[in-house]
């Protein structure tokens, strides 16, 4: 157990917001050592291209070689690249009109309707019909919906260009991906204080009569002015905590906050491509012993990630070492207690231990046998255990314990520095507790 499981409200620590001020972004210099890292990797996997595929919100490989979201890429060894916006006549505004604001795209767009076709038509005007491509997207790592996108693309173009070999390059990809450069840095510096800033308004609207819409418009209103993209954060509430509370999709009044509640939500925000996130949760009101057990086993979760993160340890190391006070005292968890950013890629088990002894109540009636059995043999499925951390990586660490019904969870942004980490959070990374 750990000493200060707990924050009260009126010591917390002061951001500086006067650092959000400042709008890094990515030079014409950052894409160059982008493009020439994964150019040297092609080289030695002998691709003459690369198909990019888009990805989501939070491991775009597309977006990570352009500056204009998320879009099919044609990334060869030599020559220009080639975003593809397919679609509708509207997108081509998008871009047209970012110009004209100043953003100098990095890559040239060309509109399609059919991809494959167009896949085709473009290895031939470059003379790659008998080439090596190199895939990103098509891992196993990446969505159902991706490998399928994938597997159609290519399968397509085989057809018609059967000389063509795809080879999938997203491992080595992501260890590109993964180490961040000083540009990179700054921008997620910012948003980890964006998020700093986003808690402290959240903690500061956690009063009894206030509603979670109060807590919501607090929280975008205190950092979107800043330049930072912040989405809308789904704000739970009740005597247990707890996460996905649908109040607002199902189109009812805003809960009240009363005395007793736990107020929680999960923060993303974003300062151009690079990405931070946060969990922040609030007692209103002193705690109960339960309550302050769950806070302590999460505290102590990060405060071991802390001291275990370090360069040349496996992230599989690092998880387990995170593990240990959950799986000490038969807490369930919910969500992964830690994970990469910029990409997503290694992630911790998850969940673990929800249909055990004080796992989530009526959950395994609910579920049926079957689905029950599917639940089970999912469990605790890990990502990429195998990667080994190196300096300039970034990560979220969330920990979460939970009894029953009750769920706690912290967490803040993780810098993985020569010798150890720097953290970039300290008001989410406990419990938070406000007068009732």
């Amino acid at each position: 157990m750990v000493k200060e499981p707990l924050a009260q409200s009126q010591s917390l620590p002061k951001p500086d917001r006067s650092k959000l001020l400042e709008y890094p972004t990515l030079s014409l210099k950052e894409r160059d050592r982008r493009w020439s890292l994964v150019r040297k990797m092609m080289e030695e996997n002998e691709i003459e291209a690369l198909m990019v595929l888009p990805g989501g919100p939070f491991d775009d490989p597309s977006n990570y070689l352009t500056n204009s979201g998320r879009n099919l890429l044609f990334f060869p060894l030599q020559g220009e690249p080639i975003v593809f916006l397919e679609g509708s006549f509207w997108r081509l505004s998008v871009p047209m009109n970012s110009e004209m604001y100043g953003i100098e795209p990095w890559v040239k767009w060309r509109y399609v309707e059919g991809i494959a076709d167009e896949w085709i038509k473009i290895l031939r005007e470059s003379g790659r019909t008998s080439s090596r491509i190199g895939i990103i997207g098509s891992s196993h790592f990446f969505s159902q919906q991706q490998q399928r996108t994938a597997s159609l693309l290519t399968n397509s173009i085989k057809k018609v260009l059967p000389n063509v070999t795809f080879v999938d390059l997203w491992k080595q990809y992501v260890q590109i991906w993964l180490v961040k450069s000083e540009e990179e840095i700054t921008m997620f510096r910012k948003a980890a204080l964006a998020l700093e800033v986003a808690a402290e308004e959240f903690v500061n609207t956690c009063k009894p009569g206030n509603t979670l819409a109060d807590i919501q418009t607090a929280v975008l209103s205190a950092v979107i002015p800043y330049g930072v993209d912040l989405l809308r954060p789904e704000v739970s509430s009740g005597p247990d905590g707890g996460r996905g509370i649908l109040w607002l999709g199902a189109g009812l009044k805003p809960p009240i906050v009363s005395k007793g509640d736990l107020i929680y939500s999960e923060l993303f925000a974003w300062v151009g491509p690079l990405h931070a996130q946060a969990q922040i949760c609030v007692s209103v009101g002193e705690p109960t012993e339960e309550k302050k057990k769950l806070a302590s086993l999460a505290r102590e979760a990060y405060e071991i990630g802390v001291k275990t993160i370090c360069p040349g340890i496996t992230f599989g190391d690092l998880a387990e070492a995170m593990n240990k006070p959950n799986r000490r005292e038969g807490a369930w968890k919910l969500t992964p207690l830690v994970h990469s950013l910029n990409p997503l890629e290694p992630v911790d088990k998850n969940p673990e231990g929800m249909l055990g002894p004080r796992g989530f109540p009526g959950l395994k009636e609910r579920v049926g046998d079957l689905n029950r059995q599917l639940l089970e043999s999912s469990e605790g499925r890990p990502r990429r255990f195998d990667l080994v951390i190196q300096e300039g990586w970034t990560f979220q660490f969330e920990p979460n314990s939970c009894y029953g019904r009750t769920y706690v969870d912290i967490g803040g942004n993780i810098l993985v520095t020569k010798d150890g980490c720097e953290e970039l959070n300290k008001i989410p990374t406990r419990m938070v507790v406000v007068p009732a």
